[in-house]
């Protein structure tokens, strides 16, 4: 009897299995579940998928900046009183400095070696001209057309006693006879009172002497005193808002900035700025961050005073050099000049 109970429940058991196996779909509540967990599989994928995508996207977005960085940090900074106000000479006035090796009376040595970038100049010693500032011997001027050849830079020489072989410009107070006191950084271009007066958007900086030359100043034209030689600098149709500070750079560290990135690093890490710069001593030595962040101008620049002749009377000037922020717009490697000024 047993045996026949115990086969009998294997046999239940067995049809039990044979129709659990050979049931129908399922169906209702159930078929939904399994969908849905199919559907959140798939998603999932998807949004992997997705997801490496954009941070592939992001990778590439940032070896892009990253790119930008490096382009704009090997571009050199714009030299304006080089780039405009240095002009090649003939053949006839290189085959003369040829005549001649001794620099100190405006002859440039000639020869057929190849030596550094950076050539030593010095004033080109002619009537009238200023004298060469005595710091100035073992300073250097970068050949900013990109070559190395000395010859090529020798080749070049500035265009009036304005400006100096040595690299720099002189720049008078609101006294002097000779040089204007009212710059445009851009073009290295100084202006009298009166020419600034009608081109006063040019106009970036001024500078006085005060107190009977005790003491010598940098001014915004937004904030420059009232009356000076007859013109109210309150009445320019219009006044830039230059913001200047000196910084701790030495005339030696300031040479040596070439590139967009020392000289933003500069200007950025310089403290006090404000609208005006004033001091009871002279300026020589002295480096400043000058920057102008208007709606329709923006410049960063460093200005270095090599040397200030003179005080108060008619033939005080300053000897000074301008390195202004490059700006490549066209990526052509040069700094474009007209790319400072908002249309």
């Amino acid at each position: 009897m047993k045996k026949i109970i115990l086969t009998l429940a294997i046999i239940t058991l067995a049809i039990i299995c044979n129709a659990q196996q050979d049931a129908p779909p399922k169906k209702g509540p159930q078929k939904v579940v399994d969908k849905a967990k199919k559907v959140n599989e798939k998603s999932k994928e998807i949004s992997d998928a997705s997801n490496e995508v954009a941070n592939q996207a992001q990778q590439a977005g940032e070896n892009a900046k990253n790119i930008a960085k490096n382009v704009k940090a090997i571009l050199k900074v714009f030299d304006p009183i080089f780039t405009f106000h240095f002009k090649k000479k003939t053949k006839a006035a290189v085959a003369a400095s040829g005549q001649n090796n001794n620099p100190s009376n405006g002859s440039y040595p000639t020869g057929n070696t190849e030596p550094s970038q950076n050539t030593t100049l010095t004033n080109n010693g002619n009537e009238g001209a200023p004298p060469t500032n005595p710091n100035s011997n073992n300073q250097t001027m970068e050949n900013y057309n990109g070559s190395n050849s000395q010859t090529q830079a020798y080749n070049y020489a500035p265009e009036s006693n304005t400006y100096n072989t040595d690299g720099t410009m002189n720049m008078g107070h609101q006294n002097n006879g000779q040089y204007g006191n009212c710059l445009n950084l851009l073009e290295a271009k100084v202006m009298g009172m009166g020419e600034a007066e009608d081109n006063p958007n040019k106009i970036d900086l001024i500078f006085f002497s005060q107190y009977g030359g005790t003491s010598f100043s940098f001014e915004s034209p937004l904030d420059a005193p009232t009356i000076n030689e007859g013109v109210d600098v309150k009445k320019w149709r219009e006044r830039n808002e230059t913001e200047i500070a000196e910084t701790k750079l030495t005339i030696g560290a300031f040479e040596k900035i070439t590139t967009n990135t020392a000289l933003l690093n500069a200007v950025k890490n310089t403290q006090g700025f404000g609208a005006n710069f004033f001091t009871p001593n002279k300026m020589d030595g002295r480096v400043f961050a000058v920057r102008i962040m208007q709606d329709d101008k923006q410049i960063s620049a460093l200005l270095a005073v090599y040397k200030q002749f003179g005080t108060g009377g008619s033939k005080g000037y300053l000897q000074i050099k301008i390195k202004v922020q490059g700006v490549d717009k066209n990526t052509d490697g040069n700094p474009d000049t007209n790319a400072y000024l908002r249309q």
